[in-house]
């Protein structure tokens, strides 16, 4: 999802703007380029180095060269949190609730999301209890490998459907991280009213660090003490997700909103800072990812059960939206949905800190990883199928 999609937080990405000029195109051209130049939940501005990064994550980990070693994926813990809750700092920002129509597309969004969670959710399960039989968990595999597939990432050639597919696929993160945020305190506290009130508190909790870190930053006139709070505020937002084994994601969506929704110079400055740090944080995720998969027949098989489901939940949700805002190729939607983008890869990760029980946390990276690296593969060959 991209956290600025609107050009009022200030210059475009220095490497953005490298990308875009290899491109022949200029960050400030004009809307396209805008929304084309996302890479904060998208895998990349093009499917390729996504895939390289996770393959090369593989390749140094403990199962290929380890030069990422158990130990070294240990240490390298706090720096994954603060990540996943700057990325979801960045769903925060890109919530703009004031546009017209936005309303409806996050509806619509959600919508689309929640087909493909129970799709891919039945799948896995189905797959799992009848023919597997792994013992990880039926139920828990099911619902964190669904809740993972739901995000989407466009790379699709501008078109008049573009602009609507695109901020779908902005959008269909939200619900996975709220539903993901309370499924993941769940795992911790069991039943009952315990996770709801954990996961409020967690939110509660992130939003007065938010709150205190706009106060800090907007009576702050250096950019370097700017840019120290703004870290340690980041810190503070993982820190809370660890302590509270809650979602890192969520606690990191809670502020992006207190931050969006407090707006001024401070959130501005905060984008900014934010912007020129998504690139290093994607590739550290993506590389860690990678790093830590494990892959056995299990996990490859379910990979391709979540394959299946995948895209055939992206194809029917997409299908429902396109119907449903009233866009004319209602199945081209359902296509540029298929690339999954960071956002599923995040919140696997988020299950392998929270989650206690390490073989089923291992499965579920597993299964999306693999899954994730298909379903852009597949995102390619019907992108080829679609282009005249």
């Amino acid at each position: 999802m991209p956290p600025f999609p609107d050009q009022r937080f200030g210059d475009a990405d220095p490497l953005d703007t490298r990308l875009a000029a290899s491109h022949g195109q200029s960050a400030a051209a004009g809307p396209w380029w805008a929304l084309r130049s996302r890479l904060a939940l998208g895998m990349a501005l093009t499917p390729r180095p996504g895939l390289v990064l996770l393959t090369l994550g593989v390749a140094i980990g403990p199962a290929g060269l380890n030069v990422l070693s158990p130990s070294v994926l240990t240490n390298l813990d706090p720096i994954v949190s603060v990540a996943l809750a700057a990325l979801g700092v960045m769903v925060g920002f890109g919530l703009h609730t004031h546009r017209p129509g936005d309303g409806r597309l996050l509806a619509a969004a959600s919508l689309q999301a929640a087909v493909t969670v129970v799709m891919v959710a039945a799948g896995v399960w189905a797959l799992e209890l009848l023919w597997l039989r792994t013992g990880v968990g039926h139920w828990w595999l099911a619902a964190l490998v669904g809740l993972s597939a739901a995000a989407s990432s466009t790379a699709a050639q501008p078109s008049d459907d573009d602009t609507v597919a695109m901020r779908i696929s902005d959008l269909d993160d939200v619900l996975p991280i709220v539903l993901g945020g309370f499924v993941l305190t769940m795992l911790s506290s069991g039943p009952g009213w315990a996770p709801l009130l954990l996961t409020l508190a967690a939110g509660t909790m992130a939003a007065l660090v938010a709150v205190a870190g706009w106060l800090l930053i907007g009576r702050t006139a250096t950019e370097s003490e700017q840019r120290t709070f703004l870290a340690g505020a980041l810190l503070l937002i993982g820190g809370v997700a660890a302590y509270l084994s809650q979602s890192a994601l969520f606690t990191g969506l809670a502020a992006g909103i207190t931050w969006n929704l407090a707006g001024g110079e401070a959130r501005d400055r905060m984008a900014r800072d934010l912007r020129a740090l998504q690139h290093p944080l994607i590739v550290l995720l993506l590389i860690v990812a990678g790093a830590r998969v494990t892959l056995a027949v299990a996990a490859l098989t379910l990979a391709v059960a979540y394959l299946a489901c995948r895209v055939s939940g992206k194809l029917l949700g997409g299908w429902l939206v396109g119907r449903w805002v009233g866009r004319g190729a209602a199945s081209g939607l359902g296509v540029a949905l298929v690339s999954p983008g960071v956002a599923g890869i995040a919140f696997a990760m988020n299950v392998v800190q929270a989650d206690a029980d390490v073989a089923r946390a291992g499965m579920v990276l597993a299964i999306v990883v693999v899954g994730s690296l298909a379903s852009e593969l597949v995102s390619l060959a019907l992108g080829r199928t679609e282009a005249p």
